[in-house]
């Protein structure tokens, strides 16, 4: 976080803001342009959307993507979503995948975010071979951009799935 913090603030002086910079009528440092350069790659909000709110997102985001290109970095949400682009761009490399990874397992279901959900679709979709667990009880990301809508649309996505519904607490001990 604190080297991708440095590069919005870098970048934010390229474009002659220096540590502030207004968007719709309010001062905003380079925190909350992380937190919208994140909503973006994790597929929150578009960057047509963004831009809505003032073109300066729209090139700091720019901006910030060629510096990291030109530092050869990701930062953390490039990790999936850089991935995915990958797949999306090159069927030869996700058909590389698709024959070495058959059954696909995802934990904590209930706090996916769209890019996530679009990694997992991505490659399990040939198979359906996909487990899941998670609790609806549970949703703890929201703040991360973890969509429930994802985990109240599993059956909807994944129709030959078998659902469990486990109800009862095997954790804790009776009373």
């Amino acid at each position: 976080d604190a080297d991708s913090l440095s590069v919005i603030k870098k970048v934010m002086r390229s474009l002659g803001a220096g540590d502030l910079a207004k968007v719709r009528g309010r001062e905003r440092g380079p925190a909350f342009f992380g937190d919208q350069i994140s909503k973006i790659k994790n597929g929150m909000v578009s960057l047509g959307e963004l831009s809505d709110r003032g073109e300066f997102i729209k090139s700091l985001f720019e901006e910030y993507e060629k510096e990291l290109e030109k530092q050869n970095a990701f930062d953390f949400d490039d990790l999936i979503q850089k991935v995915v682009l990958i797949f999306r761009k090159h069927p030869e490399t996700l058909a590389k995948y698709h024959r070495r990874f058959t059954h696909f397992f995802v934990d904590e279901y209930q706090d996916v975010n769209n890019m996530q959900y679009e990694m997992v679709r991505v490659l399990a979709t040939p198979t359906g071979h996909i487990s899941v667990v998670g609790d609806d009880q549970q949703t703890i990301y929201s703040w991360r951009g973890s969509n429930f809508e994802i985990f109240m649309n599993f059956e909807r996505d994944w129709p030959n799935a078998h659902v469990v519904v486990l109800d009862q607490n095997y954790r804790s001990s009776q009373n």
